[in-house]
């Protein structure tokens, strides 16, 4: 297959405009069929005076048209040092349009030298213009180059050491040939003519997978390492200047130039041939990582305005592969963009707007429970019972046991304006079982479109599907001082000299009870007692090694209670850090 000279087709899982017919059952009896009536397609009728001729239609085969797609053909290659093949080279990020030009350049003049009748193919297939500058060559025939930045770590300093080349199917030239014209090739200073790099070819890393290519996992969410160019928007209409004007007079002059861009990023998601629906939209001007560069940064010796140049974050409406690269600036390395890895296990829903009443943590944590058992046992049907998975109970209304299977847990995180749906293998800190994952399938099916949630004293509230990130949300990043966000309630009273003692030996009983190391301390910053729910306070935990969240303990911890996060995150969160909608602008990482 790889030394066929033409197109190689392979099956879709999805949709496809290339549809091509496959056996299937009954394939073979339609052939025999035709093939018998192909010999007596003629009937020969005597008249009176002729013969007349009567002609009968062989009948169709039966085959199934199946989708098929011709994938692209990619090859990985590795700047190394011109006097240490052993060693790496790292390219600036911000300089990254530079390396892809230089690198483009390079090969056109190799391959214009090996092939001189194929010139004006090759220009077509690299730089895609004219000299006038128009275009010469659809998209989905060039020959796109990627450099890609060392991620995957949140200490990686996201300097570029590697280089993808993607050959599509429709290219003008053979992709061995092209892939030859980047093999031993010199990265050269223009000024000095000193030989920086060499571009040597390399296996199909695993390092790959960090931009979701040569992976079976999907991912919905994505982001920029290197800003978008977004597309130019014609200015009239609703995205025009009556539009914006109109905004303006209410001092939303952000927020519209926030709103144009996502518009744009959708232009810019269907001019890179993704299907997928775009679910929310998140534009900045700041890196999404703190070793990234503003998208500013990286206008110098390009084409693109720094008002087009755009980080952008996109959650779709269902898990897509890579590579993702969008934008008008895809072919010079500038949009390119890395999954984002969810937590498995977490579903996570923004308030966007509603309510107004009682915000009550628990009354809305229970309207969500309510919530999510109503739309399980409607993917279940009716005659199914709801395992104690989704509801804590038993069929017969007991309470379900520890030992047997652990339940879901519904946080309310206001501070954050959120609501949490965790599953049990987290709360009890440990891996997930072959239950678990059947269930969570179900109940991922579930919550999908969910959009509303009716909690009655706090009314009707719009709800939208979104994601936390591990490495630096304040409910899972790594610590050692935690803090409760919502009281913690006691799991049984303690008969100690003071509340303050009974209350701390409980919270290490529980830190015992669910895998938590042994706190090093356990600071009370108050604490009371509620009829009918008993003794209560926050906490405040510090432990002498770093721990994982989520972190949910006491008696209440299955409805939102005892909620802490990291004690350093605590005091400098706000709601602001949560995405609203698809123009909020603020980075994550505090820059």
């Amino acid at each position: 297959l790889a030394e066929y000279s033409g197109h190689v087709f392979s099956p879709s899982a999805g949709t496809s405009t290339i549809t091509l017919p496959v056996p299937c059952p009954g394939s073979l009896e339609s052939l025999e069929n035709r093939h018998r009536a192909f010999g007596r397609r003629f009937h020969y009728v005597e008249g009176e005076k002729s013969v007349d001729v009567a002609f009968h239609n062989p009948p169709r085969p039966c085959f199934y048209l199946a989708p098929y797609g011709s994938p692209s053909v990619r090859q990985l290659y590795e700047l190394r040092s011109p006097t240490d093949e052993s060693a790496f080279v790292a390219w600036p990020l911000d300089r990254t349009t530079v390396l892809a030009v230089r690198l483009r350049d390079g090969a056109v003049q190799r391959l214009k030298r090996a092939f001189p009748n194929k010139g004006a193919d090759v220009e077509r297939v690299f730089v895609g213009r004219r000299p006038d500058g128009t275009n010469d060559c659809p998209p989905e025939q060039r020959v796109r180059i990627v450099p890609l930045p060392s991620v995957g770590h949140i200490h990686a300093d996201h300097a570029i050491r590697r280089v993808l080349v993607e050959v599509p199917p429709r290219c003008l030239l053979a992709a061995a040939d092209v892939f030859w014209a980047f093999s031993g090739l010199d990265v050269v200073d223009s000024e000095t003519g000193e030989i920086l790099a060499v571009l040597t070819r390399a296996g199909q890393a695993k390092f790959l997978r960090h931009y979701g290519v040569n992976t079976d996992e999907r991912y919905a969410v994505w982001r920029t390492v290197t800003p978008a160019a977004l597309p130019l928007l014609a200015r009239r209409g609703r995205s025009g200047t009556s539009w914006k004007r109109g905004h303006a007079e209410a001092g939303s002059e952000r927020i519209v130039e926030h709103a144009r861009a996502a518009t744009a990023v959708n232009h810019a998601l269907r001019h890179a041939g993704v299907r997928a629906r775009a679910r929310t939209i998140r534009v900045q001007r700041e890196p999404f990582e703190s070793n990234g560069e503003r998208a500013e940064t990286f206008a110098g010796g390009t084409r693109f305005a720094k008002r087009r140049l755009w980080h952008v974050e996109v959650m779709f409406d269902r898990a897509i592969s890579g590579p993702l690269v969008v934008g008008d600036g895809r072919f010079l390395g500038l949009g390119v963009m890395t999954p984002v890895t969810a937590i498995p296990g977490v579903f996570v829903f923004a308030m966007e707007m509603g309510g107004g009443g009682d915000r009550d943590p628990s009354l809305l944590a229970k309207a969500l429970r309510r919530a999510v058992m109503a739309r399980v046992r409607d993917q279940l049907g009716d005659k199914m019972p709801l395992p104690a998975f989704f509801s804590g109970h038993e069929p017969d209304g007991a309470p379900a046991r520890r030992e047997k299977q652990g339940h879901l847990a519904f946080v309310c995180d206001l501070p954050r304006e959120r609501l949490l749906v965790v599953a049990p293998h987290l709360l009890e800190r440990r891996c997930a079982r072959e239950d678990d994952r059947k269930h969570l399938a179900v109940l991922n099916a579930a919550l999908e479109g969910m959009s509303e949630l009716r909690a009655g004293r706090a009314g009707c509230l719009k709800l939208r599907r979104t994601w936390m990130e591990p490495a630096i949300d304040v409910l899972t990043a790594p610590g050692k001082v935690w803090e409760s966000v919502t009281p913690y309630v006691v799991t049984r009273h303690r008969k100690l000299r003071d509340a303050e003692a009974a209350l701390r030996a409980d919270v290490l009983a529980e830190c015992r009870k669910w895998n938590l190391p042994q706190p090093a301390a356990v600071t009370i910053t108050d604490v009371d007692a509620l009829a009918g729910i008993g003794l209560r306070g926050h906490v405040r935990l510090e432990f002498r090694v770093v721990v994982d969240g989520p972190v949910l303990l006491g008696r209440t911890r299955h409805l939102g209670g005892g909620l802490f996060c990291t004690g350093d995150r605590a005091r400098t969160a706000s709601v602001g850090e949560t995405e609203v909608g698809a123009i909020s602008g603020r980075s994550r990482n505090g820059t």
